[in-house]
């Protein structure tokens, strides 16, 4: 099921192109990541930028440090949608308030892991906390 793009307040794949695969233009989100990263934008305030969103099973192999069954990977034909989102805050300083607002929202649920420049957060079944 698409993805009913005017209700996403933030994002919009037209102009936010990294929420595509980088290396077919696979855009496959689920409505549920797509809820969850509006939400954390309108928690932090500010302009959230997308790293990564959709990944095909090819370039997912090609991103270094990537799991095989990674939360990015989307195959619409299986039924199977992308359920994560690799964000970032405009200014590189504004990171740990990202992250906080990236905690906030999810609660104790789904999965959020800060990295030395992005945040990756996904919505996962169940708390998946971490630190890379």
């Amino acid at each position: 099921m698409k993805v009913n793009w005017s209700r996403s307040k933030y994002f919009n794949p037209r102009i936010d192109k990294r929420l595509a695969c980088r290396c077919c233009g696979l855009l496959a989100p689920s409505h549920e990541i797509v809820r969850l990263i509006n939400e954390i934008r309108e928690e932090f305030g500010d302009v959230i930028l997308v790293n990564s969103g959709t990944r095909c099973t090819r370039y997912n192999t090609r991103c270094k440090g990537s799991a095989r069954d990674s939360y990015h990977i989307a195959m619409p034909a299986r039924g199977i949608l992308s359920e994560a989102c690799d964000i970032r805050p405009a200014k590189r300083s504004q990171l740990s308030a990202l992250h906080k607002a990236c905690l906030a929202v999810l609660d104790n649920h789904g999965g959020c892991k800060r990295y030395k420049s992005f945040i990756h957060v996904d919505v996962r079944p169940g708390r998946w906390r971490a630190r890379g």
